[in-house]
């Protein structure tokens, strides 16, 4: 398999606050995520427990996820998981669900999710994390996305 490129609409609405209620500002944005798939040294595609591709931002590079997991792998691991919190946390230079075209902490784009719960893995796996401390990690991560928003292919 080939790695394929595509474009899709992402749709957010916000939760308004009172200024904004009061202004009517605010509510559903829309906006196009660039995204990839990866495909293994065997050129299968990188796929979810379900089998569904997993897709990346356009700029997403595993083997740059790899060598910094490697670099925080010799830190103490007080401040190793420190840095991965600050890495992964909203707007951290591994929040793949906000860091995409060229932008860091835009809006949520849920095509993204698989695909930072795997560049958490790698991260994390290459820091030497177990896989239960990554998987409770990323549960507590899940838990901070917004209310209503979907997912559309364009062509």
């Amino acid at each position: 398999m080939a790695q394929e490129l595509r474009t899709f609409t992402q749709r957010v609405t916000d939760e308004k606050s009172r200024l904004d209620r009061i202004l009517n500002r605010g509510g559903t944005r829309v906006f196009n995520v660039q995204a990839k798939t990866l495909v293994d040294q065997f050129g299968n595609d990188i796929v979810d427990a379900n089998g569904d591709k997993i897709w990346f931002p356009v700029t997403f590079d595993p083997s740059a996820a790899i060598a910094f997991g490697k670099s925080l792998g010799r830190l103490p691991a007080s401040t190793k998981s420190a840095a991965m919190l600050l890495s992964f946390v909203r707007g951290g230079p591994w929040d793949l669900q906000r860091s995409y075209n060229g932008q860091s902490n835009a809006p949520f784009a849920e095509v993204f999710t698989r695909a930072a719960s795997y560049a958490l893995g790698l991260v994390g796996a290459a820091a030497g994390h177990s896989q239960t401390a990554l998987m409770a990690g990323g549960a507590a991560q899940s838990g901070s996305k917004p209310k209503d928003r979907g997912v559309e292919f364009r062509q």
